[in-house]
């Protein structure tokens, strides 16, 4: 049902992920254990909210064995034809030819409401266009309760077939899938209708949705493994993007090889700290140190536990930070996902040297941002 670039193939997650709460997502679960479900639906029955620790559902998953998911489909994924029954009965088959907002959804989940009402709501601003809606129930249960409630047609994964081979492990899940089958958009929770707009229109014009610069930084550069930094140059050069990198200064002079190359590259050297264990900036210090090494003056640095970037004058850059954790080591996978479903127009992507999982998922990450129309630049 879905088709991946080369770079995806392998992708793997770690156990606890498909659990993975999220602050923005109220209902982020496993689709795979029915004792958990079953809990969750009662609760939304009872009227409660929509929220579980993942230390519960954690435990929950670690118990039933369940094996680890690839992930949802992301931009330049691709789709292949399915069928599924329709609400009203006769049984729909999809296939490429169409521009296709799906949207996938459990109904005893209350989230369906506010986001039914935001696709429909897309739904009438793109009234005439060549653009088809299509709601994926993610077990065909409680699906009743959408009827001339949310936009398109509804679709019944009775037996989740649909559900497990795209490897959707989260709700509620939007794809905007252009004519050829490529996915051009993709984003977990409730959506705004004007990104869904905006992502169909796109596509129609055979456009790039949400096209726009994104920055790519790395903290604790350079890291204590000069192979690993060696490494994360070698990946960003092929894949042609120039970071910025804040660095941990009293650590430039043990690598100057590799602080050289990376300002050879083209690529940004910045601030991080003098040292990671001492709270005293020392940014005086730390530009002397750079400027040694015959780099260019820093302009910016982001101090240890923070995500903005800060011009040397104190004013924070406005741009909105996306922060996969990835020092956390989730998997390249998760950290690739974490970065793509997040990304907007201005983001600034915080990630760190050091982390052989960043590393791998950096391929995937410029595929699929690129994939989505961004192109990276670096931050000033």
């Amino acid at each position: 049902m879905l088709t991946r670039s080369p770079t995806t193939n392998s992708r793997t997650l770690p156990l606890q992920a498909p659990c993975t709460l999220s602050l923005h997502v109220p209902c982020t679960l496993s689709l795979q254990v029915p004792y958990l479900e079953g809990v969750w639906a009662r609760l939304v029955g009872a009227g409660r909210l929509c929220v579980v620790t993942a230390v519960v559902l954690t435990a929950g998953l670690l118990a039933a064995g369940v094996p680890p998911a690839a992930g949802a489909p992301l931009p330049g994924d691709t789709l292949k034809p399915f069928s599924l029954t329709s609400l009203d009965g006769p049984t729909r088959r999809w296939i490429p030819g169409r521009v296709t907002v799906i949207s996938f959804c459990a109904f005893w989940c209350d989230t369906w409401k506010e986001h039914g009402k935001r696709i429909a709501r897309a739904d009438r601003a793109l009234s005439g266009l060549p653009v088809d809606f299509l709601t994926v129930s993610i077990d065909g249960r409680w699906a009743d309760v959408a009827r001339g409630k949310i936009g398109g047609i509804v679709l019944l994964d009775a037996g989740r077939t649909l559900t497990a081979e795209l490897e959707v492990d989260r709700i509620p899940y939007t794809v905007v899938v252009e004519t050829t089958g490529r996915v051009t958009f993709a984003r977990h929770g409730i959506i705004r209708s004007a990104d869904v707009v905006g992502a169909v229109r796109a596509a129609l014009n055979g456009a790039a949705a949400s096209a726009g610069p994104i920055y790519l930084t790395f903290d604790d550069f350079p890291s204590k493994d000069s192979a690993l930094d060696d490494a994360l140059l070698d990946a960003l050069r092929a894949q042609g993007v120039q970071a910025a990198f804040f660095c941990v200064c009293n650590r430039l002079s043990g690598s100057a090889d590799i602080v050289r190359r990376a300002s050879r590259e083209g690529h940004s050297l910045q601030i991080h700290c003098w040292d990671h264990q001492s709270a005293e900036m020392n940014l005086p210090k730390c530009a002397r140190a750079l400027e040694a090494l015959g780099i260019n003056p820093p302009i910016l640095y982001r101090p240890p536990g923070k995500s903005g970037c800060r011009r040397l004058n104190g004013e924070t850059l406005p741009e909105t930070v996306v922060n996969p954790y990835d020092f956390a080591r989730p998997g390249e996978s998760e950290i690739t996902r974490r970065v793509l479903l997040a990304i907007k127009p201005g983001s600034v992507i915080l990630l760190h040297a050091g982390v052989s999982q960043t590393v791998d998922a950096l391929p995937e990450i410029v595929r699929g941002a690129r994939a989505g129309g961004f192109s990276f630049d670096l931050p000033r």
